[in-house]
């Protein structure tokens, strides 16, 4: 999968709440850990169309979020990603392998379109260090260069 990817999994094993019910999840894939590592995580973010929530006055009105119109990158549907509440960090390179049958690639993000993501990304206050430079290596190399390192 090429950093932009963006995807839907079907029946989506949310591992933040395994008790929630299986249904299809649009991502976009930001990069993964380096290879050296005994288990390689795959950077996603979900997106969501619950868009009342990102309104003037909604609850989520000040996350970190990009509103993408339908028909743009492949999206079927007006949505948002949040990379405040809707990053995953703990994905799996081997799950994403064994469910390749639930995954549909839809469309990729265009260059300027992952710089400004990555800029949300390197704003964001839940994300972790590492994880934004495990993120700007995996830009790096799809030859997405000169952002600015964490």
């Amino acid at each position: 999968m090429d950093v932009g990817t963006v995807f839907i999994w079907h029946n989506f094993p949310d591992p933040r709440d395994p008790n929630s019910k299986l249904k299809p999840r649009w991502f976009i894939y930001l990069g993964k850990t380096p290879i050296f590592h005994s288990i390689t995580f795959m950077y996603v973010c979900t997106t969501t169309t619950q868009l009342d929530h990102y309104k003037s006055g909604g609850d989520r009105f000040n996350n970190l979020f990009i509103e993408y119109q339908k028909g743009q990158f492949g999206f079927k549907k007006d949505c948002i990603l949040d990379i405040d509440i809707n990053f995953y960090k703990d994905v799996t390179a081997d799950q994403i392998k064994s469910c390749m049958g639930n995954i549909e690639i839809k469309g990729n993000l265009s260059e300027s379109e992952l710089r400004r993501v990555y800029k949300l990304i390197s704003k964001s206050k839940r994300i972790s260090k590492i994880v934004k430079l495990d993120i700007h290596k995996s830009f790096n190399l799809a030859n997405i260069t000169g952002l600015k390192q964490p």
